[in-house]
């Protein structure tokens, strides 16, 4: 079979990556894709049909949902811990001026829009591009992992990646600096008898038949200290885990929600067009006779029995479909568009909200696992590569992506705990931490370490302070919060 050749799971799923890609792109993307999320009403032309969908109003729930969840998880930078020799590998992680944090997002965003991204190491060839001499990430899009294959390790004790083939486009010099040649090829990453294989296919346009359709162009090893890699430097990361299987995408229902209200959107559109706008209608005038509208217009006609008015819409037909809007736009909410839904009136209890969210927090903890996970291994290889030790990295999301800012009450309950002794500092500072009321990048030995130099203490107050003390620092701290 050639390069070209997709996997099963991967044809079996591109519909599904497509409506999820279109739908995220927003107004521009769905309609360029007209009938196919939009068909044409029985009996229209083109023109018709060109304002009707000109009309139709795309609701961006999906969009929004996913910048929501990413937000949420990202208003606190991740933690990255490697050793002082590889910091700059954070601070521009593809060479291409993208640092970390950055990275980390798009990775996350990918796996909430389709459910699945593939991230790799890479090293640049000698004398390629200008590009310094070390170790950097490449993020890869579901649409564009081909095929893929896993086989049993003897060495390793498990099913390892053995296979994994990546299309690319590149861009190729004309000679014409305002103008370049886009090439696509395909990255094709073997494990041959323990070392790792990197096959580059380009399209041989020469070819008479589809078997010499590509052609290897260009073959590399690549070593670590002289050394070939024994397994190859590629992750996949899905919803919940890290296997080649593709997983459903998490918000897929908001997806085909949204595409629906979309459908409801084109036709109270429509219906509105042509029942909002008043129409003339006549009786009694010869039929070749031009009536114009206007404030110096009379009509005027020799039978007496002519007649004139205007046709306006009442009664309730669009009802239907104002209701059938307002529906979806509930549903899409409970789906996930949390910001779209309408506040609740009077106020919350907040073990109410947290309750509320319990079911997206679970989707959402379960790819904020697999993306730490996985980043955190992805800069293992890159120090690796650069000569450390894998282990040496850390990679370490937020995780508080429910709102847990603390009440007064609870903060003069943890205060009054850990004046009793009845919870550590520690235990007093992560609950502080997790109700976003620290400083950032402090951890509870720096404060305590801060606390001191400033002539407090932690262990010498502990038990001296009233209730009406307590409660002061509960409101002082937050105030500050």
């Amino acid at each position: 079979m050639p390069i070209d050749t997709t996997h099963k799971d991967f044809n079996a799923n591109a519909g599904k990556w497509e409506r999820c890609r279109d739908v995220a792109g927003g107004t521009d993307s769905i309609k360029a894709k007209t009938i196919k999320y939009l068909p044409m009403l029985s009996g229209q032309d083109a023109l018709e049909y060109d304002a009707y969908i000109k009309r139709a109003e795309f609701y961006g729930a999906f969009s929004r949902t996913v910048q929501g969840v990413g937000g949420a998880v990202f208003r606190r930078a991740p933690t990255v811990e490697v050793p002082e020799q590889y910091v700059d590998y954070t601070d521009d992680i593809t060479l291409t001026g993208i640092p970390f944090n950055v990275f980390a997002r798009n990775v996350f965003d990918e796996v909430m829009t389709v459910g699945r991204v593939g991230v790799y190491a890479e090293m640049p060839v000698d004398g390629s591009a200008d590009l310094p001499l070390r170790p950097y990430a490449v993020m890869v899009t579901a649409e564009n992992i081909t095929n893929w294959r896993s086989s049993w390790s003897p060495l390793f004790g498990r099913y390892i990646l053995d296979m994994v083939i990546i299309k690319e486009s590149i861009t190729e010099s004309t000679g014409d600096p305002y103008e370049g040649n886009d090439v696509k090829q395909y990255r094709e990453m073997l494990l041959i008898d323990g070392n790792v294989v990197v096959n580059i296919w380009r399209e041989n346009k020469q070819a008479t038949n589809n078997k010499g359709k590509w052609t290897v162009q260009k073959t590399i090893e690549p070593m670590r200290l002289g050394q070939p890699l024994d397994r190859l430097p590629f992750q996949f990361i899905n919803v919940t885990d890290l296997t080649p299987n593709v997983q459903k995408p998490p918000l897929l229902d908001l997806v085909d929600a949204n595409l629906s209200h979309y459908l409801t959107s084109a036709d109270l559109e429509h219906g509105r067009h042509y029942c909002g706008l008043p129409t003339a209608w006549v009786a009694g005038f010869p039929r070749e006779t031009e009536l114009r509208v206007g404030a110096n217009v009379a009509w005027v006609s020799d039978d007496p029995a002519a007649k004139v008015g205007m046709l306006e819409f009442s009664g309730q037909g669009l009802g239907p479909l104002e209701n059938a809007a307002e529906h979806k736009e509930k549903r899409m909410a409970v789906l996930g568009a949390r910001m779209l839904e309408s506040q609740p009136r009077g106020i919350e209890a907040a073990d109410t909200v947290r309750l509320r969210q319990a079911g997206e927090a679970a989707t959402i903890q379960g790819v904020i696992n697999a993306t730490e996970f996985a980043l955190e291994r992805l800069m293992g290889w890159l120090v690796y590569w650069g000569g450390g030790d894998a282990d040496d990295a850390i990679v370490e999301l937020n995780r508080d992506v429910i709102d847990t800012t603390a009440s007064p009450q609870e903060l003069t309950a943890w205060t009054q705990a850990l004046q009793s002794g009845a919870i550590s500092y520690d235990t007093y500072y992560y609950l502080l931490q997790r109700a976003d009321i620290t400083r950032p990048h402090i951890d509870a030995e720096e404060e305590k370490e801060g606390i001191n130099n400033d002539g407090g203490g932690i262990e010498q107050n502990r038990g001296t302070t009233s209730a009406a003390d307590n409660n002061e620092i509960a409101a002082a701290v937050a105030d500050a919060g």
